[in-house]
């Protein structure tokens, strides 16, 4: 089953499908605080990053988060599928 949407309410929506309803506590807890560390720490350290090379770093700091994310999605959905 496929969900479009807005990926943080999907993700935890997703939850008990992608790790089971025995892990969706603690998968939804674990998702809730990358969240909360990436958004606390991801403009800080673009920050020094574009101090030292430049603004014009940011399509790629921001495509090689985007790749990252696609890359840990697609793992996830090939783990579970072999379930």
């Amino acid at each position: 089953m496929e969900q479009y949407g807005p990926i943080y309410p999907a993700i935890q929506y997703m939850a008990p499908a992608n790790f089971g309803k025995k892990f969706v506590a603690a998968a939804i807890g674990l998702q809730m605080a990358a969240a909360y560390i990436g958004s606390t720490f991801m403009p800080m350290i673009f920050g020094f990053i574009q101090q030292q090379i430049g603004i014009w770093i940011m399509p790629y700091y921001l495509a090689f988060f985007a790749l990252l994310n696609f890359i840990f999605l697609e793992l996830t959905y090939r783990k579970n599928a072999n379930r």
